[in-house]
């Protein structure tokens, strides 16, 4: 449905359950859910930037959520763990950093390069 909008970008958020809210008792979607999801929008739409959002798990699973993701095609993070960087490095990828928000497109003017 969405590749018919022809996206600047993809954006993938995970419910991230916080006590006192109406959703604390929910369960997020589990990493290997949330990999075959990008997987397939990265299949149906390849020439779309995919990118893990801020809004995901901080714990084991948000770790392994970030390294499945990367071997389901998602061009762009936030926050990456040092676990996420490894994996990176051993897929053959060259992570570029910058100070935006996940759905602003790189440019040499924002970028951090390590």
């Amino acid at each position: 449905m969405l590749s018919r909008f022809d996206p600047a970008v993809l954006v993938f958020v995970v419910i991230t359950p916080l006590k006192g809210t109406p959703m604390a008792d929910v369960n997020p979607p589990s990493p290997l859910d949330v990999a075959r999801l990008i997987a397939k929008a990265r299949i149906l739409m390849p020439q779309v930037p995919i990118s893990l959002g801020c809004e995901r798990p901080r714990n084991k699973e948000g770790t392994e959520l970030e390294k499945l993701a990367l071997r389901a095609g998602v061009t762009r993070m936030a926050v990456w763990s040092d676990e996420a960087l490894q994996e990176a490095s051993r897929l053959g990828l060259n992570p570029r950093f910058q100070a935006t928000c996940c759905s602003v497109a790189f440019t040499e003017a924002f970028s951090m390069l390590r």
